[in-house]
């Protein structure tokens, strides 16, 4: 077949794209260009992804993950208060409160959170002030609002040094709301403390009427009851308080308190506190010291000591009892070889003079038993162990 019968592909219609009316071109350089860019750009962006996907989502005011609703938060703290975990229910309150601010109810228990947790530490102080700032925030949101009242009374009680105030609030929150228990029991605490103890006893009495599920109006009926006398009544109002929350640690101190001040060493010796509380060590050394079991209180003592140092307490902060009985029941085993040094130390950087006191008591008591003094007082044999000094 000669050339000029086979099919010229490359001259004919379609080759040129003239049997659609256009010619076919080739691609433009700019477009060449304007695809490497796009390219470019698409892979840094993959490459990039994580640090500029935040820089996108805030540009349209959106956040990589929602942040929760304030009800769950406020759940998350009622349920760690329901574990006894006091510092986890006031962060989520915080947070709660960070989305409601003018919410009196969770104004009211971010505050009482916040009491509830000074009880654990000296160290805690700030807490009362952030209560009573915390209950002022709610009584300014909603200043016709009884609860917001009843916690700046319980707040301003917890201070310690305006009570007069606290009575005022707790009043006016009864007026607006006569059935508030809460509101009756801070009052009571409030009258105590201003000893009018048989007002005290009514508006606790109230309160426990009211709502029997009231942790601090059973925890103030038994503060009042044991100041009239009435133990075996009081112990019971202290039981109540503590098995309405069996994990929160204040309301068994009340009651190991009171085991002690009543000398009811079994009750006090039987409750699990928390290794983590000095205070817990000291008031179960104090009991075994008292029943004369020396050797046990030493080990409660040293470990209360140890913790306050390791905690670093400063020293007008200790609790100095955790070193003066430490040395006297060392004293009273015997012991003034280990007795003398903690009295010295003691007396070293306290400035308490009820611990002064029982350290110069012990040092004298064991200088008069040393063979370095010319008079020694020798310690009559005794089958039993000496009586507690006190």
């Amino acid at each position: 077949m000669s050339s000029d019968m086979r099919i010229r592909r490359d001259r004919s219609a379609l080759s040129d794209g003239s049997i659609f009316g256009r010619r076919r071109r080739g691609i433009a350089p700019w477009k060449i260009v304007l695809w490497l860019v796009a390219m470019g750009f698409l892979g840094l962006t993959v490459w990039q992804f994580d640090r500029i996907q935040p820089q996108v989502l805030s540009l349209v005011s959106q956040s990589t993950t929602a942040t929760p609703p304030f009800i769950y938060y406020a759940k998350a703290a009622d349920l760690a208060y329901w574990r006894g975990d006091l510092d986890t229910a006031i962060t989520n309150y915080r947070q709660a409160v960070k989305q409601q601010p003018q919410n009196v109810d969770l104004l009211y228990e971010l505050a009482r959170m916040l009491i509830y947790h000074s009880y654990a530490d000296r160290r805690y102080g700030s807490d009362i002030d952030e209560a009573v700032a915390f209950s002022q925030q709610a009584i300014d949101a909603a200043p016709n609002n009884g609860r917001a009242f009843t916690i700046n009374c319980f707040a301003l009680l917890t201070t310690g040094t305006k009570t007069e105030d606290a009575v005022r609030s707790c009043i006016h929150a009864i007026d607006l709301n006569p059935n508030d228990s809460e509101a009756h029991a801070y009052l009571s605490a409030s009258y105590f403390e201003l000893l009018r103890f048989d007002t005290s006893l009514q508006e606790a009495t109230k309160a426990v009427q009211l709502n029997d599920k009231s942790i601090d109006a059973h925890s103030n009926l038994g503060l009042v009851l044991r100041y009239k006398g009435r133990n075996d009544a009081a112990l019971e109002e202290y039981k109540k308080a503590a098995a309405i929350n069996p994990r929160l640690e204040f309301p068994y101190f009340n009651l190991a308190y009171f085991a002690i001040g009543t000398n009811n060493y079994d009750i006090a010796n039987a409750i699990s506190l928390d290794n983590g509380y000095t205070t817990a060590w000291k008031w179960l050394g104090q009991v075994l010291y008292t029943r004369r079991d020396y050797e046990d209180a030493i080990t409660d003592f040293d470990t209360c000591a140890k913790q306050e140092l390791s905690n670093q307490i400063l020293p007008d902060d200790r609790l100095t009892e955790c070193w003066f009985l430490d040395g006297l029941a060392h004293y009273l085993l015997g012991e003034c070889d280990k007795a003398m040094p903690i009295f010295n130390d003691l007396l070293s950087w306290t400035h308490d003079q009820n611990a002064i006191k029982f350290a110069n008591t012990g040092i004298n008591k064991c200088a008069a038993t040393s063979a370095d003094i010319k008079t020694p007082t020798p310690i009559p044999p005794t089958n039993t162990p000496p009586p507690p000094i006190q």
